[in-house]
């Protein structure tokens, strides 16, 4: 039986004290679906109860650091005024963070199992509650898909 890695990359909209000056009047905009995915860490939660696996999640607002991104895509326009410094601290209490428990969690799964199928949790204002499934092109994945898409009672699903 597979071993399932959930994670969710936009879970909060939290500003680490040191940076809420950097956000002074665009608090809106963080509490917004541009600085997270409401919706998504509750469901990630869930889903981690469902499959009794852990849930690896990000810890601050995706206008700092987005963890779904690299390069200069991680920053928003208000991250990317920061200096170089700031952003390597950020990667590195932030994103490091987040990658190598993904990693770690990657290969103790993989001593104890044959597959890992890793759930990305995202929400989004436009799917109107409907369950987006992307998988990649392999044909273990697309099995995978489709078996699940057949065990949800959910009239509205998209698989791509």
């Amino acid at each position: 039986m597979p071993s399932f890695l959930i994670t969710c990359c936009h879970a909060t909209c939290t500003v680490p004290e040191a940076f809420r000056e950097l956000f002074k009047g665009s608090e809106d905009l963080v509490t917004s679906v541009a600085g997270w995915e409401p919706g998504a860490l509750n469901l990630a939660q869930g889903l981690a109860m469902k499959f009794s696996t852990p849930l690896i999640h990000g810890d601050v607002t995706r206008l700092l650091l987005d963890l779904d991104h690299d390069n200069e895509k991680r920053w928003s326009k208000i991250s990317a005024t920061l200096p170089e410094a700031t952003k390597v601290k950020l990667i590195e209490r932030h994103e490091k963070k987040f990658r190598m428990a993904i990693e770690q969690r990657l290969m103790e799964d993989f001593k104890r199992h044959t597959s890992v199928i890793h759930l990305i949790i995202h929400t989004a204002p436009i799917a109107d509650g409907s369950i987006i499934l992307e998988y990649s092109s392999s044909d273990h994945a697309r099995i995978i898909a489709e078996a699940t898409v057949n065990n949800l009672p959910a009239s509205e699903i998209t698989s791509r």
